[in-house]
């Protein structure tokens, strides 16, 4: 049976939101140790590489964009203008998935991605959560727990397909 890829994850983010990718990336540690998902960001790229070129590459390789929306990003040329063309269009024409994740209040539903379902729910910012009484990490979970399904999703389509590319002798071959 041939080994089967992984949800790939590109996040876009300002730096200004650092800490947001940081949360994301913690709650998604533990599906990334069950290797049902690979994540990538900006901070991966080694030091002389042609950073461009890299980000270019890991756009061009996923198959889930997770935008972290605030005013920052919202306020970024780069992301504005390389970025989110790249990501929007390769949605546009059904290759991936984008999915904002509001972080903090912004204006983000005038802008591209506005006919675009933000999480969390309704498109409520997560800073707006408490972070004292746990909802905020709640919320987190929300969100990871949607990212497990899709990566679970995408793990059993490439299962399904391969049943039917092996013909029904030898559907026996899943679990």
């Amino acid at each position: 049976m041939p080994t089967l890829k992984l949800l790939s994850i590109f996040v876009s983010y300002a730096h200004e939101d650092e800490l947001f990718k940081e949360r994301l990336l913690s709650h998604l540690a533990s599906l990334k140790r069950r290797n049902l998902l690979s994540t990538w960001d900006d901070r991966e790229i080694d030091g002389g590489n042609d950073w461009r070129a890299d980000i270019n590459q890991a756009m061009e390789n996923c198959n889930l964009a997770i935008l972290l929306v605030s005013d920052a990003f919202l306020a970024s040329d780069f992301i504005q203008s390389h970025e989110l063309n790249v990501l929007l269009e390769r949605e546009r024409l059904d290759e991936i998935k984008v999915v904002p994740i509001i972080v903090r209040p912004c204006t983000w539903e005038m802008d591209g991605i506005g006919k675009l379902q933000a999480l969390p729910k309704n498109g409520k910012p997560i800073i707006t959560f408490s972070d004292v009484n746990g909802e905020r990490d709640n919320v987190w979970v929300t969100i990871a727990n949607k990212i497990a399904d899709w990566a679970n999703d995408y793990i059993a389509k490439q299962d399904m397909q391969f049943v039917s590319s092996q013909g029904a002798d030898s559907q026996f071959l899943l679990k």
